[in-house]
């Protein structure tokens, strides 16, 4: 069932009567973001505005921390600092890295050992949430590379969607295996006035459950008692569950192949990529080790022989997967798969050209998609959001720099943006400097707390 569309006049002055709610020093008025935003999804505030995650005010634990509480105040305060230690002694001994710098070795991945708790109700809010808004991003990108339904009813600007650098033309008209696109999401949540918000998504390639996974394991082995202690739920059967939707989506499921397509030992999150690829008992392969013939997807198994791939599992950007389609001077992607993928002979995992979805320059509007697509209200707000090509937001950004986080668009531009295109420059020193301009979209920093996030 469709939703309304989108009213364009109130979605383009409604963010500025959010923000000056959310980054004013006084309390929020009954018509501001409190009132008109939050309050429509009727969800409880867990938290106060700048609360302790783990404390009240007066030192008592908060309910999901209680039991985690009791078993870290019964102990030796002084030897936390030891369990940080051993747990980046850990993460060393097994080579658990992020990055990958030009000289020496990759730094071990950022760690705090005492968990963040998520109470079991909040969560079932926050996960309904979720994939309510999963499911919205999906359909907009069939729509984007089908019907374009929601660009021509004037939900989503046309503009901003065939500007991206995400949007594949070359893409449209396929029909990806079960019709799905976005097999994987990540997105980051904040809390916002003690409410869970949504600051971005990603499902172009999204990233970072090994590190998850590994830092669960590396409290099972340090300190047991923690986890127990706090009754967390285990999330060791991730790779069982990513394993079922490839299978599901496999030409041949009953016998399916699977490859995660890695951009090599020098990207920064290739430690995921093997742990993934054994966590599925998948082969780990880079472009140059698969081959197409006869649009069929092939890779070289360790005694020679070829095996047919039926899922592909890319931890590549979609513009580099195949030269002979996208980007001519790729060495990531193997030349052909796309034609493949096309045919219906092998499925991606995400699909090309999910990365529409990622644009800064679309967050906003998927609230509204939510309600387009599915005829439902979002469950979970966005993060109060400007766009500096319009000229009433743009005013009130430069008047308020110092409470406004930036981030570049994607690219995405049009000639009325007010910033140079270097991401080293202020923000506050962006306007007068418009060499070359770069779209911007801004957020407000007082929403997003201590993560300001700039790109």
């Amino acid at each position: 069932m469709m939703g309304r569309g989108l009213d364009l006049v109130r979605s383009r002055t409604t963010p500025a009567r959010m923000l000056w709610c959310v980054v004013s020093e006084g309390a929020p008025s009954p018509g501001g973001y409190r009132g008109t935003v939050v309050q429509a999804y009727d969800l409880p505030a867990v938290l106060p505005t700048a609360a302790d995650e783990c404390v009240r005010p007066d030192g008592s634990p908060r309910t999901p921390y209680e039991r985690l509480f009791a078993t870290l105040t019964n102990g030796d305060h002084a030897g936390l600092a030891g369990v940080q230690q051993d747990a980046i002694a850990w993460f060393a001994e097994r080579g658990i890295t992020f990055g990958a710098p030009a000289s020496g070795p990759a730094p071990i991945f950022p760690f705090d050992p005492v968990p963040r708790v998520i109470g079991a109700e909040e969560w079932a809010q926050l996960e309904r949430g979720l994939a309510q808004r999963a499911v919205a991003l999906d359909h907009f990108v069939a729509d984007c590379y089908g019907a374009q339904r929601a660009l021509r009813n004037g939900v989503v600007p046309a503009s901003l969607v065939y500007s991206s650098t995400g949007y594949l033309r070359d893409v449209v008209g396929a029909a990806p295996p079960r019709s799905t696109w976005c097999h994987v999401s990540g997105i980051d949540v904040v809390r916002i006035d003690g409410r869970f918000a949504v600051l971005e998504d990603n499902v172009r390639v999204p990233s970072g459950i090994a590190y998850a996974l590994m830092s669960r394991r590396a409290m099972h082995d340090l300190k047991p008692e923690w986890l127990d202690g706090a009754g967390v739920r285990s999330i060791s059967d991730y790779p069982r569950r990513l394993l079922d939707i490839l299978q599901r989506i496999a030409p041949r499921p009953w016998q399916a192949d699977i490859a995660v397509l890695t951009p090599g030992p020098f990207n920064a999150a290739y430690y995921e990529h093997g742990l993934l690829a054994q966590g599925l008992g998948a082969a780990l392969v880079e472009g140059r080790n698969l081959w197409v013939h006869d649009d069929q997807v092939y890779r070289r198994d360790a005694d020679g022989t070829f095996v047919h791939v039926d899922v592909v599992y890319s931890r590549v950007n979609s513009e580099w997967i195949d030269p002979l389609v996208f980007r001519s001077d790729s060495v990531l992607g193997t030349p052909g798969i796309i034609e493949a993928w096309r045919r219906g002979n092998v499925a991606l995992a995400n699909a090309p050209g999910t990365g529409v979805a990622d644009d800064k320059a679309i967050y906003p509007y998927v609230p509204e998609m939510v309600r387009y697509y599915l005829g439902e209200e979002p469950l979970l707000d966005n993060v109060p959001t400007f766009d500096l090509t319009d000229s009433a937001q743009r005013l009130y950004v430069l008047a308020n720099l110092d409470r406004i986080v930036f981030k570049p668009v994607d690219a995405s531009c049009v000639p009325s943006c007010c910033s140079t295109s270097s991401r080293g420059s202020s923000p506050a020193g962006s306007p007068a400097s418009p060499a070359r301009p770069t779209c911007w979209w801004s957020t407000a920093r007082r929403a997003v707390g201590a993560r300001t996030r700039g790109c």
